[in-house]
């Protein structure tokens, strides 16, 4: 039986960029274009013609606004997840606000399915040492899940030299309540270590580096999720002022190839809801996950 990979969906607009701080301000967002309808409406397509179920990280602001979207995407069978509400670091918040955003975006998602949530993505896979509190707070708020680590220095995030700097799945123990952690993987490329199966890398490097980092994982039946977002779509996607070079170039390549690399890879792959993955294996079975 193939191994199953993980299909994640981040279900944010466009503007929704991290490191921007003008664009923090929730009171300007209703002042750009919203584009998000649209190309979710196309993901949900594209995923229905390849019959794959996937998990949509679902932001608490975007359930507040297009609740009809929500209840779209979890009508057509695929699992909601809770992505926060405003969009903001983890590191950036104090505990106390952090379990605030959490649970004001875990009451209007939850709302709305008329469902128990159980996985919770940070916006910008923001973890890092200075707040690994977020685990214990999400074990007591009723969360199984989490994807909000990558193992590394990242601008937005990361976690270096810890237990939890981990390029596979694995258990975080909390007084609450364990947590099961599906980090995102890495892979080598041109001497440094990339999360090459998902955002805007997946849309800038080549297939056949993502098809070769999926097949050396699944060889080593190391399950992998890939994520996207609804504007990794959209080739007319508008461009900010607010945006330097790099987040520009980030923002805008390739667009127009995006579509095609994950046709490819639902036609090739076997991938699934994130915790369709996390049933079929056995965590603590380490041997297995290297």
């Amino acid at each position: 039986m193939p191994i199953k990979n993980a299909f994640t969906v981040d279900l944010e607009e466009w503007f929704h960029i991290s490191g921007v701080p003008s664009l923090q301000d929730m009171k300007r967002w209703d002042d750009f274009e919203s584009r998000i309808e649209d190309n979710t409406h196309r993901l949900l397509k594209i995923l229905d013609d390849h019959d794959v179920k996937a998990t949509f990280f679902v932001l608490g602001w975007i359930a507040e606004k297009y609740p009809g979207l929500v209840k779209q995407v979890h009508d057509a069978g695929h699992e909601i997840g809770n992505h926060g509400y405003r969009h903001r670091s983890v590191h950036s918040m104090s505990s106390e606000e952090f379990e605030e955003d959490l649970m004001n975006s875990t009451r209007v998602i939850e709302g709305i399915i008329d469902e128990k949530i159980t996985a919770f993505r940070a916006p910008s896979f923001s973890v890092n040492s200075s707040c690994t509190w977020s685990f214990e707070i999400l074990a007591e708020n009723g969360y199984k899940i989490d994807s909000s680590i990558v193992k590394g220095k990242r601008d937005c995030g990361g976690i270096q030299n810890t237990r939890l700097a981990k390029n596979h799945i694995f258990d975080v123990e909390t007084k609450k309540g364990n947590i099961v952690e599906f980090p995102l993987r890495k892979e080598m490329f041109l001497g440094f270590k990339v999360p090459v199966t998902g955002g805007g890398y997946l849309r800038a490097l080549p297939m056949w580096l993502i098809d070769h980092t999926i097949k050396k994982a699944n060889k080593k039946n190391v399950p992998i999720f890939t994520y996207i977002h609804p504007s990794d779509l959209d080739k007319d996607r508008p461009i900010l002022d607010d945006l330097n070079f790099t987040k520009r170039f980030r923002a805008k390549v390739g667009l127009r190839t995006t579509e095609r690399k994950v046709r490819y890879l639902l036609s090739k792959f076997d991938f699934g809801t994130i915790s369709k993955v996390i049933e079929e294996i056995d965590v603590n079975d380490s041997e297995s996950l290297q």
